[in-house]
């Protein structure tokens, strides 16, 4: 993403708005902060009135890279302040390497996972946190039909090795990582991400993230929590199928699926899978995070103790 100087001008003018904003609703901000499910769920091993100061400090830098970005528009700046930044912090201070979100497609592991990045860069004293997603290691389409395999997504459409393999080398703190990348628009493997230094954490999204069945626990055990989005299914297919119908639209129809398309690969895929695959790692994972029908959200859990590496 290539930003111009007025840009950055714009940017800039909208940190120091909200610095501003910060400074003069600082004791409502500090309320509405405590409130929200997400710091109640984690402030327990943290100091809150500190984390809430580290919070406020912060927040202007926080803001202009997740604007940056193209994070905070699907969040909105309530929603960037209150919720990822705890989440953030928490992976932080807790010395967590490894990190999965799972949740049905839709859910906005994507978005969370960036944000999550983004803001944790910009805290921290050196960007040392990338995300990816189990969808960049979606085997190829040649493959994927050798295997009988018609859609990707479901268990067996993924090369569980390379994915151990990035996993362990984060771990290793290697200095150099390789990290393959899958694009949707043509349902097959792009260019590979490179990363040089090392990466002190990573974020893994995906729907059967968490997942222990047909290999996948592989993956699943190397992972030091796993945070689940709990989105009805509604408004899940609707978030899902609006990807597709903007892939098609932008590519004149030539690339992405159709409306009838999707609606089988919903019905024959996505819906089974949910239900199947998808809610048993609710069940399993450290901390939930449910969303109402509008997408917000309205309830954390957290559910085991969580240990870091550090």
């Amino acid at each position: 993403m290539q930003l111009s100087h007025r840009d950055f001008t714009v940017l800039d003018s909208l940190a120091v708005e909200s610095a501003v904003c910060l400074n003069s609703t600082s004791d409502r901000l500090l309320e509405l902060t405590r409130s929200h499910p997400i710091h109640i769920c984690l402030s327990d091993p943290i100091e809150p009135e500190r984390d809430l100061t580290d919070r406020q400090r912060v927040w202007p830098a926080a803001f202009l890279h997740l604007s940056a970005s193209g994070c905070l528009d699907p969040l909105g700046p309530f929603d960037a302040w209150a919720s990822v930044l705890p989440i953030a912090q928490f992976i932080l201070k807790a010395g967590l390497r490894l990190v999965g979100i799972a949740g049905p497609p839709g859910s906005g592991k994507s978005t969370l996972a960036k944000a999550i990045v983004t803001v944790a860069n910009a805290w921290g004293d050196k960007p040392s946190m990338i995300s990816m997603s189990l969808d960049d290691f979606y085997l190829s389409k040649i493959d994927r039909v050798a295997k009988g395999l018609r859609y990707r997504a479901q268990p067996g459409s993924h090369d569980i090795g390379e994915a151990v393999s990035v996993l362990e080398a984060v771990l290793e703190r290697r200095e150099f990582l390789r990290v393959p990348h899958f694009d949707h628009a043509r349902d097959e493997r792009g260019a590979p991400s490179e990363y040089s230094g090392t990466v002190e954490s990573l974020i893994l999204d995906g729907w059967i993230v968490g997942m222990q069945e047909y290999g996948y626990g592989k993956i699943t055990d190397l992972l030091d929590a796993v945070i689940f989005i709990d989105c009805p299914i509604h408004l899940a297919r609707y978030r899902r199928s609006d990807r597709d119908y903007r892939i098609q639209t932008e590519s004149g129809g030539l690339e992405g699926f159709s409306h009838r398309e999707m609606d089988e690969f919903w019905s024959t895929v996505l819906q089974p899978g949910i239900l199947n695959w998808v809610m048993p790692i609710r069940e399993r994972a450290d901390i939930v995070i449910t969303l109402d029908g509008a997408g917000r959200i309205v309830e954390a859990t957290k559910k085991n103790k969580i240990r870091g590496r550090f």
